[in-house]
């Protein structure tokens, strides 16, 4: 909250707490980010390193094609704040795991970690 408060965006602070304040298998992983279409294997997406500039450039291409109307201008603000998102959580997965780049990679993509359930304590 005093992120907030200092003046950082509501964004911005939840990725800075991300990085800075959990533990890295709280971290949500790519399947658990919305994304303007389905990556049904978020390693074979990411191998290639302008994956996210792709999409990017492919969300801005329809917008460019399309009517320009106020709910496709609305639609590709959406989509890009949602590759920016998903590229940050990519970034701060990567950047939280040790080992080698190819650990770091398996991990970032959401390759063999476990998902952890969080435990709610009883008042």
């Amino acid at each position: 909250m005093n992120k907030v408060l200092d003046g950082m965006s509501p964004e911005n602070a939840y990725l800075s707490v991300l990085q800075e304040d959990f533990d890295k298998e709280h971290v949500p992983n790519l399947d658990q980010v919305s994304f303007p279409t389905k990556i049904e294997n978020w390693g074979v997406a990411l191998a290639d390193k302008d994956f996210f500039d792709n999409q990017s450039n492919l969300v801005l291409e329809r917008f460019k094609n399309s009517n320009k109307s106020t709910f496709d201008a609305k639609r590709m603000i959406d989509d890009l704040d949602e590759i920016k998102f998903a590229a940050d959580i990519f970034k701060i997965r990567y950047s939280i795991y040790p080992g080698s780049h190819e650990e770091k990679f398996k991990f970032a993509v959401g390759e063999g970690s476990s998902r952890v359930k969080f435990n709610l304590k009883e008042k």
